[in-house]
């Protein structure tokens, strides 16, 4: 294949069945092609653009819808030890999630002094670092030995999509609530009396913080936009970790026979890293080294290039080891 879509083609053929890819996302690329082609001819710039843009988005379409019909007919067919590798990696990935949310609440707790009972308002603001945590760390678990197949990789991205997809609609719409719920419950513990808390860059919901953004880009702050920008992309950057973070732990597990202590420390390696990336976007951006767009979806694009040019590569272990023998 020629032109735009080579390295999602490719992806698609080692990933994805014969009959989604023939049915779905060939058209998907033939369209992408065709469009891209009628624009290179205009000479026009923002039409070659728009229609790299518009494709590639019809493509993750098909690719979501053609994944979760693979994933729901390979579910039937799924072997023992398949089956005993998904439990174990849930049971784990459970433990770790609910473990690494205690921890990050403690202590804000601890600090401020005010009920026990006010964490459950903290919960939501846990979410969004304790869930690619315990979702690599599941993956790294399971996808070693004879559990790692091809369907296990398949029900690992689905549900890294779908952790994804959850996780946008809680730093959209539940966090900044429960935010400042939280903030309102301790502030009457702590000053009764004094008036509650205004809401603040992290308690505006999707529709507030785009609203907050245009106004203080309406008033010319270059300092303030950019460091409401910074927390902004930060948010969204992530919510959406679960997917490159579990992209990429999959295609490393593919290029050589893991252990599970291996492939687990890599993980939490990789998830130490993307964070800190994650927090040290305020500090580059004030420092005006790149836009502040640009830094916040840094650490999310970083992994899933890596994830594809993995996936895409020519020494991928496509077998599992063999089960050793007693």
């Amino acid at each position: 294949m020629t032109g735009p879509g080579r390295r999602v083609h490719a992806l698609a053929t080692r990933w994805c069945s014969e009959r989604a890819r023939r049915r779905l996302i060939d058209p998907a690329l033939a369209d992408l092609q065709t469009e891209y082609a009628a624009a290179r001819r205009t000479g026009s710039r923002a039409r070659m653009v728009r229609a790299l843009a518009t494709g590639y988005v019809a493509i993750a379409k098909v690719l979501v819808i053609g994944g979760c019909g693979d994933f729901r007919a390979e579910l039937r067919s799924w072997q023992p030890a398949e089956r005993a590798g998904a439990r174990g990696g849930a049971w784990v990935g459970l433990v770790i999630i609910a473990l690494a949310t205690a921890l990050l609440e403690v202590p804000l707790l601890t600090r401020m002094d005010v009920s026990a009972w006010l964490s459950i308002y903290l919960i939501p603001q846990a979410l969004p670092l304790s869930v690619p945590l315990g979702l690599a760390v599941a993956v790294a678990w399971t996808l070693c030995g004879v559990a790692r197949t091809r369907k296990l990789a398949a029900a690992a991205l689905v549900v890294a999509a779908l952790a994804a997809a959850t996780m946008f609609a809680n730093v959209a719409w539940v966090l900044p609530e429960a935010n400042q719920a939280f903030r309102q419950r301790a502030f009457e513990q702590l000053a009764p009396h004094a008036n509650p808390p205004r809401r603040g860059d992290n308690e505006l919901t999707w529709s507030e913080a785009r609203k907050r953004q245009a106004d203080l880009r309406a008033r010319s702050n270059t300092a303030a936009v950019r460091a409401f920008e910074s927390t902004y992309y930060l948010k969204w950057a992530m919510s959406l970790a679960p997917l490159p973070i579990v992209g990429l732990i999959v295609a490393i597990a593919f290029r050589r026979a893991w252990t599970r202590a291996g492939l687990t420390s890599v993980a939490l390696a990789l998830c130490a890293s993307h964070f800190a990336l994650l927090m040290s976007t305020r500090t580059l951006a004030n420092l005006e080294i790149l836009p502040p767009i640009v830094l916040g979806w840094s650490a999310d694009a970083i992994c899933m290039l890596a994830a594809v040019v993995l996936a895409c590569g020519s020494r991928a272990v496509t077998k599992a080891p063999p089960a050793p023998t007693r």
